[in-house]
């Protein structure tokens, strides 16, 4: 949405953020209705209220397109509204959740999989255009015949570049800094890492674990040698700090934050899942594991920590 508003007026409708109505420049507003959110595994936000802003908005505005992210989500039934209204809507989307794309939890996965084929699939199918963010989702699109594009994601270059270490994280000389950013739902698989690590650091007492964006899982203390930096508007200047970026995901579209890791120098683990593969070729630029495998995220952790040379051809 920030890139996109250099270049065209943009308004965000969303649900879950504190403020309602959030103006970040002149050509760029975010709008946030109430939700209830079904939690880990489901993840899962019900907001009629967001449906009705968004009729109302295109009422109001005539916007020339409405881009929807996603087609799982609640948020995704904008399809219907933009089209009963008449405005083009496009479809982007990193992966297909219900199809090759699954939460850990068995029964949670099973009502994804419905879904998929009742709502999710026939909204696709609704959208004038559904983009694509990398090749390896072409196959599905073509079976399930959706006009479809694919555009690949990115990050911004000239803000990674421009960013400096953030200067609230003293990092001690020798210490060996190991980072997560992202949400903390069970199929991201960050006990994994939190698994793993402790092996780590067991052994190399150098080692350090965090995590961005995510806080304290209810009722657990961080153990020592781990902390959690909740949410952070400066993650480019976080990661700036990371010796090795992990991301132990059992389902994974294409990962923003992945790419933002790889595009400030950090050297990448990662679970062998989903677009992943089209960001990192195992050995050349990052190491890739099998999800769910602690032992060999252990391993290549550790390889990372020993060998400098590694961890900087790989970075």
């Amino acid at each position: 949405a920030r890139q996109l508003s250099r270049r065209h007026q943009v308004t965000v409708l969303t649900t879950g953020r504190e403020r309602e109505v959030e103006t970040l420049s002149p050509s760029l507003t975010v709008v946030s209705a109430p939700g209830w959110l079904l939690p880990d595994p489901v993840n899962y936000v019900i907001s009629p209220a967001l449906l009705w802003r968004v009729a109302r908005f295109i009422r109001r505005e005539r916007p020339d397109l409405v881009l929807v992210s996603k087609f799982m989500f609640f948020t995704s039934l904008s399809v219907l509204v933009a089209r009963a209204m008449g405005r083009p809507v496009i479809v982007v989307t990193d992966t297909y959740p219900g199809i090759n794309w699954f939460p850990r939890n068995r029964a949670v996965a099973a009502v994804m999989w419905l879904y998929a084929r009742l709502v999710g699939i026939p909204l696709l199918r609704a959208a004038d255009k559904v983009v694509l963010l990398h090749e390896g989702l072409q196959e599905v699109a073509r079976r399930y015949g959706l006009d479809h594009e694919v555009i690949h994601n990115g990050t911004d270059l000239a803000e990674a570049d421009a960013a400096s270490a953030a200067a609230d994280l003293p990092k001690v000389a020798g210490e060996v800094w190991i980072g997560y950013v992202g949400r903390l739902e069970s199929v991201k698989g960050y006990d994994f890492l939190l698994r793993a690590s402790a092996v780590v650091r067991v052994r190399h007492p150098q080692v350090r674990t965090f995590f961005v964006g995510a806080s304290v899982p209810r009722g657990a203390r961080a153990p020592e040698g781990v902390r959690f930096l909740g949410f952070r508007r400066d993650v480019y200047a976080v990661l700036k700090l990371m010796d090795v970026f992990c991301l132990p995901s059992l389902s994974e579209g294409l990962p923003n934050a992945l790419m933002e890791a790889m595009s400030v120098g950090c050297a990448c683990v990662a679970s062998r899942v989903g677009g992943v593969e089209w960001l990192i070729e195992d050995e050349k630029n990052g190491l890739l594991v099998a999800p769910g495998d602690v032992a060999g995220l252990r391993a290549a952790l550790e390889r990372l920590v020993v060998d400098v040379s590694l961890r900087e051809r790989l970075g």
